[in-house]
């Protein structure tokens, strides 16, 4: 059975038996240098093995590379191998061999190593109020089979899976709540499944988080850049955070200096209280809290009572009281927000999103659209308009920021004239503009424009005259005439006509061998002439195995270095022979010559012969090996009635067949052994090559 690991696992040791090639037992006495002992492994993907250099190990601790007997009395033959870190770095099968030592068996070892989306498919690590488990083991503990029961246990597999949302279960009993983090709580989205209710530490933080579809509770020290989605607020200390579409359902205390955005949120007719100075809650500076679109009673508390200067703006259809204990601050409402009971000294200002610096601070809404509007779409639209320019200011300096790296990025343009982005491309495209100066080195756009070289023909190095040599002597001009300059360049050139030109560059293509001398081989057979399709396989062992066909003429050539190769010839209707080569330099052996075997025994104008070579999956001549063909068809002649009548042939020795008596333009159908069928239209000659033809051994 393979071991188990985990893609990116460290400090892993694992322990192998050892067997006594020569009986069942374990072979003990081993340690990490003894002779000849070797510790290879090649994972799935790699092209080659790696080599494992052991080194010394205490038995139980992990050594990198570490090699330990344990106790050869009880254990006999058991070791300890501590694995590198990069045997387990990626997932797949890791296959590792143990051998080499004195009157040791090979060991071989299997590690099947799973990634994390294997061990974790959902893509979160699972909690439940429900379940009693603290286990950490990644891929064991934390799946939705095997939830932990808080978020601490939790926050820990996300530290080692790299996992970063957490799933919180409700389980049976939909009252009770899990605990979170013994630490700061951070860089984690966390989601409710059903009545999930997660209660949030005391004396820690939470940063970066995204809760959904939870009811939440707790009293953190500090609260930064955290999303509540579709979530049930309950008693809490609340800080700089992002509110959509949540419940209030109890008080929240405000953490001094904190900036809240709440979109789309209500309390039932139950009065909330929203209070902005809790004296037990750490922090310094006033708060600003935005609600857009509430619904439900608020009772408004402690603003500015240790002088900062704290803000809320609100819209929707709430109800405001605002306790006494409220010395100062400002409150904006929109039209719909009704004020109950003003008990306090706090500002009390009509929403007006519009009053913001810079050229619109005397518009209005009228003036915007064009008309008039509705109380409604006024309330409506301006809370919009609040949204977009509360940040309107840190907007603007990040995007004048934005524009300087993009500057910087392009380069140091002086920005006039022709020292623009512009004026650069004109430059690289148009001949006839002036040279940017900030473009520097020697470019022209008169002849460096890609308008100048595409008019030069594409080649901005060679002259007109050049050019028309050079098309002459590839006979490309389209002109007979020679060209008139007689300054001719002095150039090396073959001049050959087109159509040898395709056959030289078509065999210089098709030459292989990679070797630095041409040799050029030929094959005829006992009558002296010429084989074509004959091939030739030549081979050097542990260094060359290419194989070459004979063209029309018996030739083919082939590129190889000094050296002595066996060529084994081979042609349908011969018999195939082995011949001894030697490379000297450019080499042309004499003509290797192969028996003609095709005899036939029926002739005549009508008649013809086919034949072929049978090799095995090695390439070699195989005998014994049954062709069938039948007649399928006829030639279209009228006055003949043909005999569809079987014809067999069998290989020779040398995996020759052929078979007589094919009558001139039939179809047959011919099978090699139970291979399937070919079709072969004989044709108007006294002897035809049989169709290519597949078929396996039995």
């Amino acid at each position: 059975m393979p071991f188990k690991a985990i893609a990116g696992e460290t400090n892993r040791i694992i322990r192998v038996f050892i067997q006594d090639d020569s009986s069942l037992s374990g072979l003990t006495g081993l340690v990490y240098n003894s002779s000849g002992l070797a510790l290879n492994y090649t994972k799935e993907g790699d092209s080659s093995e790696t080599t494992i250099n052991l080194v010394t190990a205490t038995e139980g601790t992990y050594t990198s590379s570490g090699f330990v007997e344990l106790n050869s009395s009880t254990l006999p033959g058991v070791y300890e191998i501590g694995l590198p870190s990069a045997v387990l770095s990626t997932a797949g099968t890791v296959d590792l061999m143990l051998q080499g030592a004195t009157d040791m068996a090979p060991c071989p070892i299997k590690i099947e190593v799973r990634g994390i989306e294997e061990l974790y498919p959902d893509g979160c690590i699972w909690a439940s109020e429900d379940v009693s488990n603290t286990g950490t083991t990644v891929g064991v503990d934390g799946t939705i089979g095997n939830p932990v029961e808080d978020i601490a246990t939790a926050m820990t597999l996300v530290a080692s899976t790299g996992i970063r949302k957490i799933k919180v279960t409700s389980g049976e009993n939909s009252e009770s709540y899990i605990s979170g983090p013994s630490a700061d709580l951070e860089d984690v989205d966390i989601e409710g499944v059903g009545n999930a209710w997660i209660l949030l530490a005391s004396s820690y933080e939470v940063n970066r988080v995204r809760f959904s579809n939870l009811k939440i509770s707790g009293y953190p020290d500090d609260m930064s850049n955290v999303l509540f989605e579709d979530c049930q607020i309950d008693s809490c200390y609340l800080g700089s955070s992002t509110l959509r579409r949540c419940e209030i359902t109890a008080s929240l205390d405000l953490i001094k200096g904190s900036q809240i955005v709440a979109r789309d949120c209500f309390s039932d007719y139950s009065r909330r209280t929203l209070d902005f100075d809790t004296p037990s809650i750490p922090g310094t500076g006033g708060s600003t809290v935005r609600l857009y679109n509430y619904a439900g009673n608020l009772e408004i508390r402690g603003m500015d009572t240790v002088g900062s200067d704290d803000t809320l703006q609100i819209t929707g259809t709430a109800e405001l009281t605002i306790n006494s204990d409220c010395l100062g601050g400002t409150i904006e409402y929109s039209p719909g927000v009704s004020i109950g009971n003003n008990q306090g000294s706090a500002t009390l200002t009509p929403y007006s999103p519009l009053s913001f610096e810079g050229s619109v601070a005397n518009a209005n809404l009228t003036q915007i659209m064009g008309s008039s509007l509705t109380q409604d779409q006024g309330g409506r639209l301006a809370e919009n308009f609040s949204v977009l320019f509360t940040n309107g200011s840190a907007l603007a300096t990040a995007t004048l920021d934005h524009l300087s790296n993009v500057k910087d990025r392009i380069g140091a343009f002086t920005g006039s004239g022709i020292n623009t982005v512009l004026g650069f491309f004109q430059a690289l495209l148009r001949k006839d503009v002036s040279i940017p100066s900030d473009i520097g080195g020697t470019f022209d756009p008169s002849t460096d424009s890609l308008e100048a070289i595409q008019e030069a023909g594409g080649i901005t190095d060679w002259t007109v005259n050049e050019r028309e040599q050079i098309r002459y002597r590839l006979k490309m001009d389209g002109d007979t005439d020679a060209p008139t300059d007689t300054d001719l360049p002095e150039v090396n050139v073959v001049q050959i006509e087109a159509t040898d030109a395709t056959d030289q560059l078509a065999t210089l293509i098709d030459a292989p061998g990679g070797g630095a001398n041409t040799v050029n081989l030929s094959v005829e057979n006992d009558s002296a002439a010429a084989v074509e399709g004959a091939t030739l396989r030549i081979i050097k062992s542990g260094e060359t195995d290419i194989v070459r066909t004979t063209d029309v003429n018996g030739e083919a050539i082939a590129y190889l270095d000094n050296g002595t190769y066996s060529v084994n010839v081979t042609a349908p209707g011969h018999d195939g022979d082995s011949f001894s080569l030697v490379v000297s330099g450019a080499t042309t052996p004499s003509a290797y010559v192969i028996d003609l075997t095709i005899t036939p025994t029926q002739t005549g104008p009508t008649i013809s012969t086919g034949y072929a070579f049978v090799h095995d999956e090695d390439g070699d001549g195989e005998d014994g090996v049954v062709c069938t063909c039948r007649l399928t068809d006829g030639s279209g002649d009228a006055g003949y009635g043909r005999d569809m009548a079987e014809k067999t042939g069998t290989s020779s020795g040398g995996g020759n067949i052929s078979i007589d008596g094919f009558l001139r333009g039939c179809v047959y159908m011919c099978k090699l052994g139970d291979g399937d069928e070919e079709r072969i239209e004989v044709p108007d000659a006294p002897t035809f090559q049989l169709p290519e033809m597949l078929r396996t051994d039995s």
